[in-house]
């Protein structure tokens, strides 16, 4: 059985680093160094960033993260989904109530919507999830 809890302090930290190890591995990037867990601490004690995590017993199995942000469209707050992650033993076996539980946490907040950026590939799977309105394509420059 999974159970699903925020972490919106630092203290819950410490059991993230394999999952967000296991994610950003598993889209080609490097594992997060001393530098970076600062600044991803920082974050979440500034409330830029929650995660939502699912355990089995102790163990940290899923993962995913809403970082707020401003909608002038909706001229209200909203989140951007991130970080969702399932260890690969885990997968289709109900983890992804994750984003249920994300979701549920952004309507408590008030949040206008929950978006997502992802490629292409992954559209499908975050429609199944119901991300499916299309705001047209997200670009970014690097500074």
């Amino acid at each position: 059985m999974q159970t699903i809890y925020t972490v919106e302090t630092t203290s819950g930290l410490e059991s993230l680093w394999e999952l967000e190890n296991g994610f950003l591995a598993e889209i080609g990037e490097e594992p997060v160094d001393s530098a970076r867990r600062e600044r991803l601490k920082k974050a979440v004690e500034e409330k830029q960033i929650v995660f939502f995590v699912a355990r089995e017993g102790s163990r940290p199995v899923g993962m995913c993260s809403v970082s707020p942000c401003f909608s002038t469209y909706a001229c209200r707050a909203c989140g951007v989904f991130d970080d969702f992650f399932i260890l690969p033993a885990y997968r289709h076996q109900g983890v992804a109530r994750l984003l249920a539980a994300a979701r549920e946490w952004c309507a408590r907040q008030g949040y206008a919507s929950l978006s997502v950026d992802c490629c292409e590939a992954d559209t499908g799977m975050y429609a199944a999830l119901g991300f499916e309105t299309r705001l047209g394509v997200m670009l970014a420059c690097n500074l």
